[in-house]
């Protein structure tokens, strides 16, 4: 996987690649995979903003029952975050 991200001349920005594979994990509805991504993707430099634009952006696409669930992961994931971060 490495090797096809990391081409000569065919990098993309870290964020911008993150957040084309959870709009792809989102559109396949790979849930399991989309929680395990999104830590890296924060720590990559996505932000929670962008994150759930996302997902509403999807929303029109797949429709709100196919959408909620990411919403709620990406929302129970930014929480649990700012609770380790802040010593809650």
């Amino acid at each position: 996987m490495e090797e096809v991200a990391r081409e000569p001349g065919q990098e993309l920005p870290e964020d911008t690649r993150y957040l084309a594979i959870l709009a792809a994990l989102l559109g396949c509805q790979g849930l399991d995979v989309y929680k395990d991504i999104l830590p890296k993707a924060l720590d990559a430099g996505l932000t929670p903003v962008m994150v759930k634009e996302m997902v509403y952006q999807a929303a029109d696409y797949l429709g709100l029952g196919r959408v909620m669930p990411f919403l709620s992961a990406a929302n129970d994931i930014f929480t649990a975050r700012k609770a380790g971060n802040n010593g809650c």
